[in-house]
């Protein structure tokens, strides 16, 4: 019930004030945070654009540990306005003018989720990792997590 509860208070604070700002308090994985703002409230933040590894997939521990060195501990403003159907709030992260999300798919530690996204810095950035065999794309044939999660069902 609790947990219920501060699901229901961090969607609708999200709803309410659209960006969140606070403390990246974990990494869940290489698109997954959670931000504790000023008012206590914590935020599952699920980054927008990008689609990283999962944890049990090549490159997923790799995509982790980068996205930790990026935010962790660190102040963040997440620009969003909607949720997902897990209700996790969706946006894009910035750790000042740093737009992780992008430095994610360009360092190569995650896609561009094409499907549900067509920002052509994206799928720029996602082409000269993958010319340029930067993080995930150093390795033979690297599936998508969607593939991934597709084939473990």
């Amino acid at each position: 019930m609790k947990k219920a509860l501060m699901i229901v208070a961090a969607i609708v604070s999200t709803v309410c004030f659209a960006d969140v700002a606070g403390k990246v308090t974990r990494v869940s994985d290489g698109d997954t945070i959670w931000v504790i703002q000023a008012n206590g409230l914590r935020t599952k933040v699920r980054m927008n654009k990008i689609d990283a590894p999962e944890s049990d997939q090549p490159w997923g521990e790799e995509s982790t540990a980068r996205l930790k060195a990026l935010v962790y501990q660190k102040q963040v403003v997440v620009k969003g306005d909607t949720h997902d159907k897990y209700g996790r709030f969706l946006g894009v992260v910035f750790l000042g003018e740093d737009e992780i999300n992008l430095r994610m798919v360009k360092e190569g530690h995650a896609w561009h989720y094409a499907y549900h996204d067509n920002t052509k810095s994206y799928a720029d950035a996602q082409a000269e990792a993958k010319k340029s065999k930067r993080g995930l794309w150093s390795q033979p044939n690297p599936v998508t997590p969607y593939e991934w999660r597709k084939g473990k069902k």
